[in-house]
C-alpha cells in the first residue's frame, strides 16, 4: 500500500522557535523529542548529556516535564556557546531551565 504524507506549514517538523544556532552534526529536534520521550521524564530527574552539542536533547527534555536539573557539556566552546544560545532562546519564550 501506499502512505502518503502531507506537511501543513512551510517549516519542517524539526524546526523549533527556540533554535537560534545549529552544531553540525546536530541532532533533529523531532527525533530528540521522541529519544527524550522514551525516557519516561520524572520531576526528580538529573539529566547529563555528555557532548550536548546545539542542546537540542537537554531543551526538549525540558520541553517535555520539569526536571530536577538538566546539564550538558561539551569539548568545543563553539557547541557551548551555540547551545548557551538556544538555551535562552527557550528561556525567553517562557520555558524554564
Amino acid at each position: 500500500g501506499w502512505l502518503a504524507l502531507v506537511r501543513i506549514s512551510p517549516q519542517p517538523l524539526s524546526t523549533r522557535a527556540w533554535r537560534e544556532c545549529v552544531t553540525p552534526g546536530a541532532l533533529q529536534a523531532t527525533v530528540a523529542h521522541v529519544m527524550a520521550g522514551l525516557t519516561q521524564p520524572k520531576p526528580n530527574d538529573i539529566v547529563l548529556n555528555v557532548c550536548c552539542g546545539s542542546g537540542t536533547l537537554l531543551i526538549e527534555r525540558g520541553m517535555l516535564a520539569p526536571a530536577q536539573r538538566l546539564i550538558g557539556c561539551d569539548i568545543s566552546e563553539q557547541a557551548l556557546d551555540c547551545a548557551a544560545r538556544n538555551v535562552a532562546a527557550w528561556r525567553a519564550r517562557g520555558a524554564g531551565l
